[in-house]
């Protein structure tokens, strides 16, 4: 019983270790919370991935809002199908909205998951005004027709010293640059 509690106490201390030193407080998350950190004023903002391919008639832009909310950070991402079908041909691309789930910021890392339903997929390009996929709908976006698998995506992401942020792909060429504006 003696070692059990020794156990007990040495893995508190390393779960302690673990949670300070990096200027960041973590907590336990819970679904729609985000963790807790310091420099909140750093890093909110409006984050852009200019997709290199753009014509005049389609901008496949991404964007990335964080903002504090209380003294968390949450954030919103506005991307197209491509996240998900990366093979997409023959098709215009469908575009959502959703909250970053599961955000944590950690030093010069960035996690996160995009969770989009297929029904979420929309035909029009959303408005950085509009946070939410109902909002979009209320503005006369549709659903985009086409139907693709949307598992749930976990990103990770670097926060450079410029304060631009790179999503790392699996595929290095895939990597996303979203510089803040």
């Amino acid at each position: 019983m003696k070692n059990i509690r020794l156990f007990i106490v040495a893995f508190s201390v390393v779960i302690a270790s673990c949670n300070s030193g990096d200027g960041i407080k973590t907590e336990p998350l819970s679904e729609g919370n985000d963790p807790l950190i310091d420099s909140t004023d750093l890093l909110t903002g409006i984050y852009e991935y200019e997709y290199p391919y753009n014509t005049e008639n389609l901008n496949e832009n991404h964007s990335i809002v964080l903002r504090e909310y209380e003294s968390y950070i949450k954030g919103t991402y506005y991307g197209t199908s491509d996240e998900f079908d990366l093979n997409r041909a023959g098709y215009y691309p469908g575009y959502f909205v959703t909250d970053m789930k599961n955000l944590i910021v950690r030093n010069d890392s960035i996690f996160f998951t995009l969770d989009v339903p297929n029904s979420q997929i929309l035909v029009n390009r959303v408005d950085l005004k509009i946070k939410s996929f109902k909002g979009a709908i209320n503005t006369g976006n549709i659903n985009w027709p086409n139907k693709i698998p949307t598992n749930p995506k976990k990103c990770r992401g670097l926060i450079n010293k410029d304060r631009s942020i790179t999503l790392i792909e699996d595929r290095e060429n895939d990597n996303k640059n979203f510089e803040k504006k």
